[in-house]
Protein backbone atom coordinates (compact mmCIF):
# COMPACT_ATOMS: atom_id res chain seq x y z
CA UNK A 1 0.00 0.00 0.00
CA UNK A 2 1.35 3.31 -0.64
CA UNK A 3 -0.76 6.81 -0.22
CA UNK A 4 -0.01 10.61 -0.59
CA UNK A 5 -2.05 12.38 2.36
CA UNK A 6 -2.15 16.17 3.19
CA UNK A 7 -0.98 16.46 6.53
CA UNK A 8 -3.94 19.22 7.78
CA UNK A 9 -6.47 16.85 6.27
CA UNK A 10 -5.18 13.82 8.07
CA UNK A 11 -4.89 15.51 11.22
CA UNK A 12 -8.24 16.61 10.51
CA UNK A 13 -9.73 13.04 10.83
CA UNK A 14 -7.10 11.14 13.09
CA UNK A 15 -7.70 13.69 16.43
CA UNK A 16 -11.66 12.44 16.28
CA UNK A 17 -10.86 9.13 15.88
CA UNK A 18 -8.26 8.94 19.25
CA UNK A 19 -11.13 8.94 21.28
CA UNK A 20 -12.50 5.79 20.12
CA UNK A 21 -9.07 3.48 20.33
CA UNK A 22 -8.83 0.68 23.00
CA UNK A 23 -6.04 0.92 25.35
CA UNK A 24 -7.10 -2.33 27.68
CA UNK A 25 -7.62 -4.68 24.93
CA UNK A 26 -5.09 -7.61 24.88
CA UNK A 27 -5.55 -7.72 20.65
CA UNK A 28 -3.55 -5.08 19.46
CA UNK A 29 -5.87 -4.31 16.29
CA UNK A 30 -8.04 -2.80 18.78
CA UNK A 31 -5.19 -0.19 19.40
CA UNK A 32 -4.75 0.72 15.77
CA UNK A 33 -6.36 2.75 13.08
CA UNK A 34 -7.66 0.91 9.71
CA UNK A 35 -6.17 2.66 6.89
CA UNK A 36 -8.06 1.36 3.70
CA UNK A 37 -7.12 2.41 0.14
CA UNK A 38 -9.28 1.71 -2.16
CA UNK A 39 -8.45 1.01 -5.86
CA UNK A 40 -11.38 3.36 -6.65
CA UNK A 41 -8.77 6.15 -5.08
CA UNK A 42 -11.26 6.60 -1.98
CA UNK A 43 -9.37 6.31 1.12
CA UNK A 44 -10.59 5.45 5.02
CA UNK A 45 -9.97 5.65 8.26
CA UNK A 46 -11.83 3.87 11.10
CA UNK A 47 -11.05 3.11 15.00
CA UNK A 48 -13.13 1.02 17.19
CA UNK A 49 -12.86 -0.11 20.43
CA UNK A 50 -15.94 -2.11 20.38
CA UNK A 51 -18.36 0.09 22.16
CA UNK A 52 -17.75 2.82 19.92
CA UNK A 53 -15.97 4.20 16.74
CA UNK A 54 -15.32 6.79 14.00
CA UNK A 55 -15.47 5.81 10.17
CA UNK A 56 -13.66 8.85 8.23
CA UNK A 57 -13.04 9.86 4.49
CA UNK A 58 -10.15 11.87 3.85
CA UNK A 59 -8.77 12.88 0.65
CA UNK A 60 -5.46 11.33 -0.56
CA UNK A 61 -3.48 10.21 -3.49
CA UNK A 62 -3.63 6.61 -3.39
CA UNK A 63 -0.68 5.17 -5.18
CA UNK A 64 -0.92 1.47 -4.21
CA UNK A 65 -4.37 0.30 -2.70
CA UNK A 66 -4.03 -1.34 0.63
CA UNK A 67 -5.74 -2.06 3.82
CA UNK A 68 -3.08 -2.37 6.90
CA UNK A 69 -3.28 -1.67 10.70
CA UNK A 70 -0.71 1.44 12.33
CA UNK A 71 -0.87 1.48 16.16
CA UNK A 72 -2.88 4.78 16.50
CA UNK A 73 -0.74 6.55 18.85
CA UNK A 74 2.13 6.09 17.34
CA UNK A 75 0.94 7.33 14.25
CA UNK A 76 -0.95 10.53 15.85
CA UNK A 77 2.14 11.97 17.10
CA UNK A 78 4.30 11.06 14.59
CA UNK A 79 1.80 12.63 12.08
CA UNK A 80 1.87 15.83 14.58
CA UNK A 81 5.34 16.52 14.36
CA UNK A 82 5.63 15.90 10.61
CA UNK A 83 6.24 19.24 8.36
CA UNK A 84 3.35 20.98 6.98
CA UNK A 85 4.00 18.97 3.87
CA UNK A 86 2.57 15.91 1.91
CA UNK A 87 2.24 12.66 4.27
CA UNK A 88 3.88 9.21 2.26
CA UNK A 89 2.53 6.27 3.91
CA UNK A 90 4.23 3.27 2.52
CA UNK A 91 3.28 -0.52 4.19
CA UNK A 92 5.64 -3.30 2.31
CA UNK A 93 4.72 -7.19 1.83
CA UNK A 94 6.17 -7.91 5.08
CA UNK A 95 4.21 -5.61 7.17
CA UNK A 96 6.74 -2.57 7.61
CA UNK A 97 5.22 0.79 7.37
CA UNK A 98 7.51 3.96 6.31
CA UNK A 99 5.66 7.33 6.82
CA UNK A 100 7.62 9.94 5.03
CA UNK A 101 7.88 13.53 4.63
CA UNK A 102 10.69 15.88 2.87
CA UNK A 103 13.73 13.93 4.83
CA UNK A 104 11.92 12.60 8.03
CA UNK A 105 10.96 9.19 7.95
CA UNK A 106 9.39 7.25 10.23
CA UNK A 107 9.20 3.24 10.49
CA UNK A 108 6.42 1.62 12.21
CA UNK A 109 4.96 -2.11 12.26
CA UNK A 110 1.54 -2.72 10.39
CA UNK A 111 -1.21 -5.57 10.76
CA UNK A 112 -2.83 -6.80 8.15
CA UNK A 113 -6.30 -5.24 7.79
CA UNK A 114 -8.18 -8.39 7.92
CA UNK A 115 -7.39 -8.63 11.51
CA UNK A 116 -9.51 -5.31 12.51
CA UNK A 117 -12.56 -6.04 14.34
CA UNK A 118 -15.96 -5.98 12.48
CA UNK A 119 -18.16 -2.78 12.93
CA UNK A 120 -21.74 -2.56 13.28
CA UNK A 121 -24.01 -1.56 10.15
CA UNK A 122 -23.49 1.47 9.65
CA UNK A 123 -26.64 2.30 7.67
CA UNK A 124 -29.99 2.18 9.37
CA UNK A 125 -33.01 1.71 7.90
CA UNK A 126 -34.54 5.07 8.73
CA UNK A 127 -32.88 8.08 9.90
CA UNK A 128 -33.38 12.25 10.44
CA UNK A 129 -31.38 15.27 10.74
CA UNK A 130 -31.36 17.84 12.83
CA UNK A 131 -28.86 21.05 14.09
CA UNK A 132 -25.43 19.69 15.15
CA UNK A 133 -25.46 22.76 17.42
CA UNK A 134 -28.94 21.65 19.28
CA UNK A 135 -27.53 18.48 20.33
CA UNK A 136 -24.07 19.53 21.43
CA UNK A 137 -25.96 22.24 24.10
CA UNK A 138 -28.48 19.72 25.58
CA UNK A 139 -25.10 17.22 26.30
CA UNK A 140 -23.72 20.89 28.09
CA UNK A 141 -26.29 20.81 29.82
CA UNK A 142 -26.67 17.28 31.10
CA UNK A 143 -23.59 15.67 31.01
CA UNK A 144 -22.25 16.51 34.44
CA UNK A 145 -25.13 14.38 36.10
CA UNK A 146 -24.34 11.04 33.75
CA UNK A 147 -22.91 8.65 36.39
CA UNK A 148 -19.39 7.33 35.94
CA UNK A 149 -20.22 3.78 37.20
CA UNK A 150 -22.91 2.53 39.19
CA UNK A 151 -23.39 -1.55 39.12
CA UNK A 152 -26.40 -1.37 40.61
CA UNK A 153 -28.35 0.65 37.90
CA UNK A 154 -26.25 0.31 34.55
CA UNK A 155 -28.94 2.46 32.63
CA UNK A 156 -27.85 5.79 34.87
CA UNK A 157 -24.01 5.34 33.15
CA UNK A 158 -25.60 6.61 30.22
CA UNK A 159 -27.58 9.57 28.74
CA UNK A 160 -30.95 9.31 27.96
CA UNK A 161 -32.30 10.50 24.94
CA UNK A 162 -36.40 11.37 23.96
CA UNK A 163 -37.53 11.98 20.81
CA UNK A 164 -40.78 12.78 20.68
CA UNK A 165 -42.43 14.71 17.39
CA UNK A 166 -40.61 18.01 17.28
CA UNK A 167 -39.18 17.89 21.35
CA UNK A 168 -36.29 16.48 22.20
CA UNK A 169 -35.58 15.61 25.84
CA UNK A 170 -31.93 15.13 27.42
CA UNK A 171 -31.72 13.62 30.92
CA UNK A 172 -28.78 12.25 33.12
CA UNK A 173 -29.16 11.03 36.65
CA UNK A 174 -26.17 9.78 39.09
CA UNK A 175 -28.35 9.82 41.75
CA UNK A 176 -27.16 12.91 43.35
CA UNK A 177 -28.29 14.94 40.56
CA UNK A 178 -30.58 15.00 38.16
CA UNK A 179 -30.25 17.21 34.56
CA UNK A 180 -33.00 17.40 32.28
CA UNK A 181 -33.13 19.61 28.80
CA UNK A 182 -36.16 20.10 26.82
CA UNK A 183 -35.74 21.38 23.02
CA UNK A 184 -38.55 22.08 20.66
CA UNK A 185 -36.71 22.08 16.85
CA UNK A 186 -37.55 21.30 13.78
CA UNK A 187 -36.54 17.77 12.96
CA UNK A 188 -36.62 16.31 9.36
CA UNK A 189 -38.12 13.04 9.79
CA UNK A 190 -40.56 10.41 9.57
CA UNK A 191 -39.58 8.38 12.32
CA UNK A 192 -42.75 6.88 14.60
CA UNK A 193 -44.07 8.73 17.39
CA UNK A 194 -41.55 8.04 19.91
CA UNK A 195 -38.29 7.33 20.18
CA UNK A 196 -36.33 6.69 23.19
CA UNK A 197 -32.20 5.37 23.39
CA UNK A 198 -29.48 5.58 26.31
CA UNK A 199 -26.13 6.76 24.68
CA UNK A 200 -22.89 5.59 27.24
CA UNK A 201 -21.33 8.19 29.05
CA UNK A 202 -18.27 7.68 27.30
CA UNK A 203 -19.89 7.87 23.62
CA UNK A 204 -21.22 11.16 24.78
CA UNK A 205 -18.43 12.50 25.65
CA UNK A 206 -16.50 11.70 22.54
CA UNK A 207 -19.48 12.87 20.53
CA UNK A 208 -19.54 16.27 22.27
CA UNK A 209 -15.78 17.37 21.08
CA UNK A 210 -17.26 16.53 17.25
CA UNK A 211 -20.50 18.32 17.19
CA UNK A 212 -20.01 21.74 15.96
CA UNK A 213 -21.37 25.23 17.57
CA UNK A 214 -22.59 26.29 14.22
CA UNK A 215 -25.99 26.11 13.61
CA UNK A 216 -26.10 25.74 10.19
CA UNK A 217 -24.52 22.71 10.25
CA UNK A 218 -26.52 19.46 9.91
CA UNK A 219 -26.34 16.13 10.99
CA UNK A 220 -28.10 12.83 10.23
CA UNK A 221 -28.76 10.43 13.00
CA UNK A 222 -29.47 6.78 12.48
CA UNK A 223 -30.83 4.75 15.67
CA UNK A 224 -31.06 0.81 15.99
CA UNK A 225 -32.01 -1.45 18.26
CA UNK A 226 -28.45 -1.61 19.86
CA UNK A 227 -26.81 0.73 18.27
CA UNK A 228 -26.46 4.90 16.97
CA UNK A 229 -24.95 6.43 14.33
CA UNK A 230 -24.36 9.90 13.31
CA UNK A 231 -23.38 11.13 10.30
CA UNK A 232 -21.10 14.49 10.61
CA UNK A 233 -20.17 15.26 7.00
CA UNK A 234 -17.40 13.16 6.08
CA UNK A 235 -17.06 11.68 9.56
CA UNK A 236 -19.28 8.96 10.78
CA UNK A 237 -19.34 8.44 14.51
CA UNK A 238 -21.17 5.44 16.36
CA UNK A 239 -21.73 3.98 19.37
CA UNK A 240 -23.52 1.18 20.86
CA UNK A 241 -26.46 1.75 23.28
CA UNK A 242 -27.29 0.57 26.85
CA UNK A 243 -29.79 -1.92 26.05
CA UNK A 244 -32.11 -1.17 29.38
CA UNK A 245 -35.04 0.89 30.62
CA UNK A 246 -34.05 4.10 31.98
CA UNK A 247 -35.66 4.97 35.18
CA UNK A 248 -38.86 6.27 35.77
CA UNK A 249 -37.33 10.54 36.50
CA UNK A 250 -40.41 12.41 36.93
CA UNK A 251 -41.39 10.09 40.01
CA UNK A 252 -38.31 11.63 41.69
CA UNK A 253 -38.98 14.70 41.10
CA UNK A 254 -40.86 16.61 44.18
CA UNK A 255 -43.42 18.98 43.79
CA UNK A 256 -45.31 21.37 46.18
CA UNK A 257 -42.24 22.82 47.20
CA UNK A 258 -43.70 26.05 49.36
CA UNK A 259 -39.76 27.70 49.73
CA UNK A 260 -39.36 29.87 46.50
CA UNK A 261 -35.72 31.48 46.20
CA UNK A 262 -34.79 33.88 43.38
CA UNK A 263 -30.82 34.54 42.89
CA UNK A 264 -28.40 35.58 40.41
CA UNK A 265 -26.62 32.83 38.75
CA UNK A 266 -23.43 34.43 38.78
CA UNK A 267 -22.84 35.70 42.30
CA UNK A 268 -24.24 32.53 43.66
CA UNK A 269 -21.61 30.44 41.71
CA UNK A 270 -18.93 32.75 42.90
CA UNK A 271 -19.68 32.37 46.11
CA UNK A 272 -19.61 28.70 45.92
CA UNK A 273 -16.75 28.24 44.42
CA UNK A 274 -14.77 30.10 46.80
CA UNK A 275 -16.88 27.93 49.23
CA UNK A 276 -14.99 24.60 47.37
CA UNK A 277 -11.55 26.02 48.40
CA UNK A 278 -12.79 24.84 52.28
CA UNK A 279 -15.29 22.20 51.62
CA UNK A 280 -13.31 19.98 48.50
CA UNK A 281 -10.13 20.03 50.54
CA UNK A 282 -9.71 16.77 51.33
CA UNK A 283 -6.96 14.94 53.53
CA UNK A 284 -5.94 11.53 54.07
CA UNK A 285 -7.86 11.68 57.87
CA UNK A 286 -11.25 13.26 56.73
CA UNK A 287 -13.45 13.17 53.16
CA UNK A 288 -14.93 15.93 51.72
CA UNK A 289 -17.07 18.56 53.75
CA UNK A 290 -20.36 20.07 52.85
CA UNK A 291 -21.71 23.18 51.98
CA UNK A 292 -24.12 24.83 53.80
CA UNK A 293 -27.10 27.05 53.01
CA UNK A 294 -28.79 29.34 55.35
CA UNK A 295 -32.18 31.27 53.83
CA UNK A 296 -33.00 33.21 56.08
CA UNK A 297 -35.21 36.57 54.80
CA UNK A 298 -33.56 37.57 51.81
CA UNK A 299 -29.93 36.25 52.31
CA UNK A 300 -28.34 33.31 51.23
CA UNK A 301 -25.53 32.34 54.27
CA UNK A 302 -22.99 30.33 52.88
CA UNK A 303 -20.49 28.40 55.09
CA UNK A 304 -18.01 25.54 55.27
CA UNK A 305 -15.67 24.04 57.50
CA UNK A 306 -13.20 21.68 57.29
CA UNK A 307 -9.64 20.96 58.60
CA UNK A 308 -8.72 23.72 55.54
CA UNK A 309 -10.15 26.16 57.73
CA UNK A 310 -13.43 28.20 57.17
CA UNK A 311 -15.85 30.19 55.19
CA UNK A 312 -18.49 32.88 55.57
CA UNK A 313 -19.99 34.53 52.89
CA UNK A 314 -24.13 35.63 51.48
CA UNK A 315 -25.81 36.48 48.86
CA UNK A 316 -28.42 38.45 48.40
CA UNK A 317 -31.56 36.65 47.21
CA UNK A 318 -35.89 37.15 46.98
CA UNK A 319 -37.24 34.53 48.98
CA UNK A 320 -40.92 33.09 50.23
CA UNK A 321 -41.76 30.59 52.59
CA UNK A 322 -40.01 29.53 55.71
CA UNK A 323 -35.97 29.90 56.85
CA UNK A 324 -34.20 27.28 55.88
CA UNK A 325 -30.96 25.45 56.64
CA UNK A 326 -29.89 22.83 53.84
CA UNK A 327 -26.33 21.34 53.26
CA UNK A 328 -25.07 20.07 50.23
CA UNK A 329 -22.05 18.59 48.05
CA UNK A 330 -20.57 21.75 46.84
CA UNK A 331 -18.91 20.75 43.66
CA UNK A 332 -22.79 19.22 42.59
CA UNK A 333 -24.37 22.90 43.21
CA UNK A 334 -21.04 24.35 41.05
CA UNK A 335 -21.96 21.71 38.55
CA UNK A 336 -25.62 22.91 38.12
CA UNK A 337 -24.99 26.57 37.82
CA UNK A 338 -22.26 26.21 34.96
CA UNK A 339 -24.59 23.94 32.87
CA UNK A 340 -27.32 26.53 33.07
CA UNK A 341 -27.03 29.99 30.62
CA UNK A 342 -29.13 32.60 32.84
CA UNK A 343 -29.11 35.93 34.60
CA UNK A 344 -31.16 34.43 37.91
CA UNK A 345 -32.26 30.86 38.90
CA UNK A 346 -34.87 29.82 41.21
CA UNK A 347 -34.06 27.12 43.90
CA UNK A 348 -36.94 25.40 45.01
CA UNK A 349 -37.19 23.66 48.82
CA UNK A 350 -39.02 22.00 51.19
CA UNK A 351 -37.05 20.47 53.78
CA UNK A 352 -33.23 19.73 55.20
CA UNK A 353 -33.40 16.37 53.86
CA UNK A 354 -36.03 16.53 50.91
CA UNK A 355 -34.34 17.28 46.96
CA UNK A 356 -33.94 20.91 45.92
CA UNK A 357 -34.95 22.06 42.18
CA UNK A 358 -32.94 24.39 40.67
CA UNK A 359 -34.50 26.07 37.15
CA UNK A 360 -33.84 29.01 35.23
CA UNK A 361 -36.46 32.35 36.17
CA UNK A 362 -36.42 33.17 32.59
CA UNK A 363 -37.21 30.48 30.03
CA UNK A 364 -35.69 30.61 26.66
CA UNK A 365 -38.84 29.94 24.07
CA UNK A 366 -37.63 27.21 23.00
CA UNK A 367 -35.43 25.39 25.93
CA UNK A 368 -36.33 23.85 29.55
CA UNK A 369 -33.53 23.57 32.08
CA UNK A 370 -34.13 21.56 34.84
CA UNK A 371 -31.70 20.42 37.84
CA UNK A 372 -32.32 18.48 41.41
CA UNK A 373 -29.69 18.27 43.67
CA UNK A 374 -29.65 15.37 46.74
CA UNK A 375 -29.02 17.51 50.18
CA UNK A 376 -25.96 15.89 52.88
CA UNK A 377 -27.00 15.64 56.53
CA UNK A 378 -25.08 18.38 57.97
CA UNK A 379 -22.76 17.36 61.00
CA UNK A 380 -20.91 20.00 63.36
Amino acid sequence: MKVIFDKVKLLAVLSPAMGCISTKSTFTSMEGVLINAGEDGKTTITTYDMDKGVFARVDAEVVEPGSYILNAQDLFQYVKVMPEREIELEVTDKLTAFLRCNRVCYTMRALNGKEFPTPPELDGEWGFVMEQAILKTMIGHTQHSISAGDSNHPELCGAYLKIEGDHLTMVACDTFTLSKCIYTAHINTDMPNELSMIIPGKSVAELQKMLSDDEEELMTIKPSKKHIVFVLGDLIFFSRLIDLKYIDYERIIQKDMPILCEVDRHELLECLERASLVSEKKSMSSARSCVKLNFTDNVIKISSTSLAGQINDEVHCKKTGEDLEIGFACRYLIDILRALDCERVCLNLKGARVTMNVYPIDKAENKEQFYLVMPVKITD
